[in-house]
């Protein structure tokens, strides 16, 4: 009866490794796919103020040769 039980044992311990490594897995797949979303944005603004910052530019300079 010993044996058996320590055989239960020793399978329960390895399905809740396994478990645990599958979870593990899901969260570093989501850490990836949002550090790809926030470098997504990240390069959508960092274009927006691009933009921003030239038109400011542009109408600076015409402002100055206007007159």
């Amino acid at each position: 009866m010993n044996e058996f039980l320590g055989f239960w044992v020793v399978i329960i311990i390895v399905v809740c490794m396994a478990w645990i490594w599958r979870k593990l897995k899901d969260i570093e797949a989501h850490l990836k796919e949002r550090d790809l979303v926030q470098q997504k944005h990240n390069k959508d603004v960092e274009s927006y103020l691009s933009l921003l910052s030239q038109e400011a530019v542009n109408q600076d300079w015409e402002r100055k040769n206007k007159d």
